[in-house]
């Protein structure tokens, strides 16, 4: 029956994130992303993904069937596995990474955008990231996590001082 197949694909799935985790106040904040960044062994920081949020401690993920093809990211594959790779850093496990973080929250996002607009924009936000510094406001030694806010226009959303 199609119409049920329909009902399970568009279930979303809406997961928490714990309050210690969050990287600043957001309680006001709605419908936005974080850029996850990671710290590895050398102290570089790597891309986790682009992850929109309902609000600071709720995300939805799998929103909608969507076809990872690594074969539309080929322009910008340098780049993927120069900033965005698995722990074991082979094409074939990064591949895998990137299938992952784009059918659970690339399928979410608020503005709409192709699978390489998705990662595009994500490594654009990475290096905006890095330029601005903004992994050491961001990280919280606690957890070990850098969540960085971004709003819809993939712009920064910046502490107030």
């Amino acid at each position: 029956d199609s119409t049920n197949t329909n009902t399970k694909k568009n279930k979303t799935k809406l997961e928490t994130i714990p309050e210690e985790e969050q990287p600043i106040q957001l309680t006001n904040i709605t419908n936005f992303y974080y850029l996850s960044l990671i710290r590895d062994s050398t102290a570089a920081w790597s891309i986790h993904g682009l992850w929109p949020q309902t609000n600071a401690h709720n995300y939805p993920s799998y929103c909608q069937q969507v076809t990872f093809n690594l074969k539309l990211l080929d322009t910008i594959l340098d780049k993927l596995e120069k900033y965005w790779y698995s722990q074991g850093n082979t094409l074939s496990l990064d591949e895998k990474f990137w299938k992952h973080e784009y059918e659970k929250h690339g399928s979410c996002v608020y503005t709409p955008m192709t699978e390489l607009e998705y990662f595009q924009n994500t490594i654009n936000l990475y290096e905006k990231a890095l330029a601005l510094d903004l992994p050491q406001t961001f990280y919280n030694p606690e957890t070990q996590k850098c969540l960085i806010p971004v709003n819809h226009k993939l712009e920064f959303i910046l502490p107030s001082i």
